[in-house]
Order: structure tokens, then sequence, then C-alpha cells
């Protein structure tokens, strides 16, 4: 028979009798703690539940664009294309559109992002919307980006070209386009009218952009907002309007805050952003 002997020292006889003992009091302080970790658990669990289901109630899915051209050209039946409404968006050959009028069995779309970046025009001289690159571009090579179903829906429209209403600059003739920019009176007209334009309110300039009571410059109101734009980047930019601006040689345009200026942008400044629009059979 083999005697094992453990030899205890006075170090670990001290370090035992420094350990409490378990009484039962320690241990039902214990389980208290425990119990009372474990219902805080239970609530903080409980609380973020609730607020992801808040927050799913509070901000709804953003819908997708309904589709209304597919990539082969297959064009929905008249049924489904007379269900759009004003504001929905709708996805139309390459892009994303907004619905802004319904009329005459026609909807007119306005692309919903700034697509890409173009100098209104490309020749060192006094333009119009007839006579301006741009809209060569878009009635030309951007045009033919759409499949053939797709150009067949597409209407060819009389656009009409207003001078502008507080510098009087010549919008020239009007024009028979399938695709163009809209015009001041229509920004005014779909994005909201604060009566600005008619009253001439806003910010004015001079021609040296200094500021000044009476003259030229840019409609600032509450629809600001509304006439925002992004561009592929997601970063909101200016956008070109086909009517005239401070000149012959200015185009208006939608500034990158919304506001819509009346004196505009030199028209071979190639930084303008593109919202085409257009009109599209029923």
């Amino acid at each position: 028979m083999v005697i094992t002997t453990k030899i205890v020292s006075k170090a670990d006889t001290a370090l035992r009798n420094s350990i409490p003992a378990e009484t039962p009091k320690n241990l039902k302080n214990k389980s208290a703690l425990n119990k009372n970790a474990a219902i805080a658990a239970l609530f903080l669990f409980a609380l973020l539940g609730g607020l992801i289901y808040l927050q799913r109630e509070i901000t709804p899915p953003i819908p997708a664009p309904r589709t209304l051209s597919q990539a082969s050209g297959n064009v929905p039946p008249q049924s489904e294309r007379a269900s759009f409404k004003v504001d929905d968006v709708i996805q139309f050959g390459r892009y994303s559109w907004r619905v802004l009028d319904i009329r005459d069995g026609k909807v007119m779309i306005l692309s919903d992002m700034i697509i890409e970046r173009r100098a209104y025009t490309e020749r060192d001289e006094a333009v119009t919307w007839e006579t301006c690159t741009l809209r060569q571009y878009l009635n030309g090579e951007f045009y033919d980006k759409f499949s053939e179903a797709e150009k067949a829906m597409i209407a060819e429209t009389r656009i009409p070209n207003d001078n502008n209403q507080w510098l009087n600059t010549s919008g020239g003739n009007a024009t028979n386009d399938k695709i163009f920019l809209l015009s001041i009176e229509e920004v005014v007209k779909y994005f909201g009218d604060s009566g600005d334009l008619k009253n001439r309110k806003g910010l004015y300039y001079d021609r040296n952009w200094v500021l000044f009571k009476d003259g030229k410059g840019a409609i600032s109101d509450q629809y600001n907002s509304a006439r925002l734009a992004l561009d592929t980047d997601c970063a909101a930019s200016w956008w070109w309007l086909r009517s005239p601006g401070g000149s012959s040689e200015f185009a208006a345009s939608v500034r990158a805050d919304g506001k819509v200026d009346l004196k505009g942008s030199h028209v071979r400044f190639g930084g303008g952003g593109l919202r085409p629009a257009l009109w599209l059979n029923l």
C-alpha cells in the first residue's frame, strides 16, 4: 500500500481562510443579482425590438421604379401604361424617370437624376434652344440609345421657346422635338409655383453679380428642395434648362441648391447637368 502525504503550508492555510464561505445569505444575494441581470437583458432586447419595429413602420421601404419597358424592347400593354400617376418613378430604357404630367393620351417624364454633363452648345456663337448642339445630341445620339420598340412610344412634340420673362432675352423659334429640356415656365409649373416668376421676386444680381433690389437673378422660394437633383455620384448638382439666360450666350438653369437661375450659365460651360424630358404615347 502506497500512502501519499500532502503537506499544507501556512501560506495555503491563510489563503483558504481568506476566502469567504458560501453561506445561504451569499447564495441568495448571488441568485438575486443573476435574476436582475436576466430581467435587464430581456428589457433591453424588447426595447431594441420595439425600436426596430417602429423604424420599419415610420420609414416604409422605398419602392422600386415601375418598369415601363424591358431591356428586350418589349412594351407592356396599354392598360398597364394607363395606370401611371403624376410623381410615379418609372423605368424606361436605361434610366429612371419621374412622371410630371398626363394628358391627351400621353405622359410627360423627366429623368429622375442628372444622367450626364454637357455644354449647352459647343459652338462659339450666340444660340437659342433651336440652334444649340445639346438639342442635336438629345434628338440624335441620345435618342438612338433607345430600342426600336421604345422609340415607337416617344412622341414628337411641338416645343414652345418663350423669351426670358425677367431679362427679355429671345427664346427663338418653337421646335419639334422628341427629347428636350424643361423651360423656366415648366419648372415652375411642375415643381411648385410661388408666384415669384410672375412677380419678379427672388435674388437679384446685375451682370457683375452685385446684389441689388431690382434686376436680374434667381427664384428662391419654398420649392427649392423640390427642384434639387442628384448626379450619378449622388451629389446635388445644377442642371440646364432650355430657356435663354441673361443674354444669347447664357442659358437658364437650376442651381445645386434648387434655385431657378434666370441669368443662367455660359452656354459653352461643359459642367451642366442633363435631365432630359419627353412625352410617351399611352
